[in-house]
């Protein structure tokens, strides 16, 4: 699984550090991006997503980019591509996040992704996942 976070702050800041004075050591924010399945209350994915290395950021989303195209067979200019706009997106505020799972028996599940935050109350996120169903070419297409 691939999902690109996107953080934007009201002062333009794409990390912070929470004012934690009882902390009992330097604490930075982080955020944990949860696939989950509500109605059976099981976790698929559970990964951290941290905003204040972007150096560290940029070079996972770029091999992940450029690993992916590949194995895609995608041109040389594709996969150069791909991986510019990576790092535009990293730069801008936002973060790659790649998790797996094993994949579940054949049915329908409804996932939701939470976004949830060790350092800010009033933050996290939670969207439903809806699935697209199998890409058929019918016959008027």
């Amino acid at each position: 699984m691939y999902a690109w976070i996107n953080l934007s702050r009201r002062n333009g800041l794409i990390g912070a550090l929470p004012h934690s004075p009882y902390y009992p050591f330097h604490k930075e924010e982080n955020f944990w991006l949860l696939l989950a399945d509500p109605v059976s209350n099981e976790v698929w994915v559970s990964q951290k997503v941290n905003f204040m290395d972007e150096a560290a950021a940029i070079t996972a989303a770029s091999k992940a980019i450029q690993e992916t195209k590949e194995a895609l067979g995608a041109s040389v200019r594709d996969v150069s591509s791909a991986v510019i706009k990576a790092i535009e997106k990293v730069k801008s505020g936002s973060r790659l996040v790649m998790g797996k799972f094993q994949a579940p028996a054949e049915g329908t599940y409804n996932l939701c992704s939470y976004c949830l935050c060790d350092a800010w109350i009033g933050c996290d996120t939670k969207d439903k996942l809806e699935d697209q169903g199998p890409k058929t070419k019918s016959d008027g297409d």
